[in-house]
């Protein structure tokens, strides 16, 4: 497995969230939905170093975006209530794309690395 971004590249790109010592976890998760975004098309393929900057910055916002809904992505339902106590989980203001939950930044990024389209010719 290939971690598209370093630590350095978070700090760098990074909004600073995640505790250093969960960077890396955090980045490996957003690489592995990162190749589910992009179709398994990173591995093996001759990508330019554009696209290199792109999906690593896109990786770097995946996964600031996994830490700050970590909650919400594992909540296996949409709302609940206590008492008068109640609380809906939106999760239509992120894009589901297959499986993987991500936000407009990334999929921007990806779409301009031309590797997250159906009709990818590589």
């Amino acid at each position: 497995m290939q971690i598209y971004a370093t630590i350095e590249d978070y700090k760098k790109y990074g909004e600073g969230l995640i505790d250093e010592a969960k960077q890396e976890k955090y980045l490996l998760d957003a690489s592995t939905q990162i190749d589910t975004l992009t179709f398994n098309r990173i591995y093996g393929n001759y990508i330019s170093e554009r696209q290199k900057t792109l999906i690593m910055m896109a990786t770097v916002k995946q996964a600031d975006f996994l830490y700050q809904n970590k909650e919400v992505l594992k909540a296996m339902f949409s709302s609940f209530s206590a008492g008068k106590v109640s609380m809906t989980i939106d999760k239509d203001k992120m894009i589901k794309e297959g499986k993987v939950y991500t936000t407009n930044e990334v999929s921007s990024l990806l779409s301009n690395s031309g590797l997250s389209c159906l009709n990818f010719y590589g």
